[in-house]
């Protein structure tokens, strides 16, 4: 082979290797600079561990107000919690539980509890079980990416994440968050056939000595246009620590009698 041929060649393996050098790079630089543990930290910053909150859903279709459901809510880490169900009396007495990767629903007009899954829609809203109530991304989802990118007028940074498991009720989820206090302002959700399903928008969050007071969220079907699901979670208590037994069946029975 001629020296030029060389030369050639060698060029050309440089060609190959120089975007796998430069993802990797990028790779080192996210994982371990300046965004080591972003969505870890994200997370705490944005929804407490253990509370008790006040939790209302209000449904919307056409545009139009369709119903509403008021909840007291019981949560403890990203693996339990359990939601009463208070208003309206028609659907008094019903109660969620969740353990680990399991929800039950509970009808105590007639006793029976069934089991349900993290991707169905919660009485009918845009927001499935996983979302209702999960405190952790990073528990359902891996960080694959982050950029620094500009929405409505404003530096934030984009995480992208992936499903650890077909468990989870999203493929993938863009998530926009604030640079200095890393709380979300939007998400963008996609189905596992890779189709953008939802919107999710932070309307308005309050802190209080670094914890959370109140929160307003919008989740928007991007699918069937004028539906949508409007959540406040307010009355937030932050007891030292919540008795295990509240995440029982039985206990989940006594509250609703």
């Amino acid at each position: 082979m001629s020296i030029k041929m060389k030369l050639k060649t060698v060029f050309f393996v440089l060609l190959l290797m120089i975007p796998s050098m430069l993802f990797s790079q990028t790779n080192k630089n996210i994982f371990n600079g300046k965004y080591k543990n972003i969505l870890v930290r994200s997370d705490a910053a944005f929804f407490p561990k253990i509370s008790k909150f006040k939790f209302t859903i209000k449904l919307y279709e056409n545009n139009k107000y369709l119903r509403y459901y008021k909840l007291t809510v019981y949560l403890k880490g990203y693996k339990k919690y359990l939601a009463i169900f208070t208003n309206p009396p028609v659907v008094r007495r019903q109660a969620q539980l969740r353990r680990e990767d399991i929800i039950w629903f509970y009808l105590a007009k007639i006793n029976r509890t069934y089991e349900t899954s993290a991707k169905a829609s919660f009485e009918a809203s845009t927001f499935t079980e996983e979302d209702l109530l999960s405190s952790s991304l990073g528990y359902f989802y891996k960080l694959k990416k982050v950029e620094e990118v500009e929405l409505n007028g404003q530096k934030v940074l984009e995480l992208f994440l992936k499903s650890r498991s077909k468990k989870t009720a999203y493929y993938r989820i863009e998530s926009f968050i604030n640079k200095k206090t890393l709380l979300p302002i939007k998400r963008i959700y996609y189905s596992f056939s890779n189709q953008k399903i939802k919107v999710e928008k932070i309307i308005k969050i309050i802190k209080k000595n670094n914890k959370l007071q109140y929160l307003h969220l919008i989740m928007y079907d991007s699918l069937i246009k004028g539906r949508y699901s409007d959540i406040v979670m307010q009355n937030f208590e932050y007891p030292r620590n919540l008795d295990d037994r509240i995440f029982t069946k039985r206990y989940m029975e006594i509250a609703t009698q």
